[in-house]
């Protein structure tokens, strides 16, 4: 008989608590969903962002290298050098292969040549966290000569706050740098566009 009372006491408090109570709390009103989306967004919002600021800055990373190898390509075959490019017209050159997200009359070009491959300045265009726009030159050397083409910016950041933001300059900007060294062809030199 006590196992009989007691069994009615267990169906009844499962009817009570049971499914009809795991309703009712899913179904709660009471501003906990808010609370926990407020705790949950921000960080979430900044994950997204810093996903969206990494594929962008990617992307500008490898149209700026693009660009440089297609107009360094000038170079390596002599067609800068018989063209009598200008370091203005080179430049042109590099910009006309760059779209998107890259102010091309921001970019520092950069163009060394050696007679071997000791001697062209790797330098750093950074000093104390400024970008070093002098002494940059424009060199683009004869046949048989090693050429260094190096195109510098200063790519602005979108997130800068919450110290979320992956900036190496000074001024909050990220810099990217595309170096390409070559050995020029052996070409023949004609003093005329080919």
């Amino acid at each position: 008989m006590a196992d009989a009372a007691g069994q009615g006491w267990r169906r009844r408090l499962l009817r009570q608590c049971g499914v009809p109570a795991i309703r009712r709390l899913g179904a709660s009103a009471d501003g906990s969903a808010a609370v926990e989306f407020a705790i949950v967004a921000m960080p979430f919002l900044a994950v997204l962002l810093a996903i969206l600021e990494t594929g962008l800055f990617m992307w500008a990373s490898q149209v700026l290298d693009t660009a440089t190898t297609l107009a360094s390509r000038k170079i390596l075959t002599g067609q800068a050098q018989n063209g009598n490019f200008t370091r203005d017209r080179f430049k042109s050159e590099l910009c006309s292969q760059i779209v998107g997200l890259i102010d091309c009359s921001k970019v520092i070009l950069d163009v060394q040549s050696s007679s071997g491959w000791g001697s062209i300045g790797m330098d750093p265009p950074v000093t104390a966290g400024e970008v070093v726009a002098t002494g940059q030159t424009y060199d683009p050397g004869t046949a048989g000569d090693v050429v260094m083409v190096r195109a510098v910016y200063q790519y602005p950041l979108l997130m800068r706050t919450f110290g979320l933001s992956f900036a190496d300059l000074d001024n909050g900007n990220r810099l990217l740098v595309s170096t390409v060294v070559f050995k020029n062809e052996p070409y023949i030199s004609t003093g005329t566009t080919p």
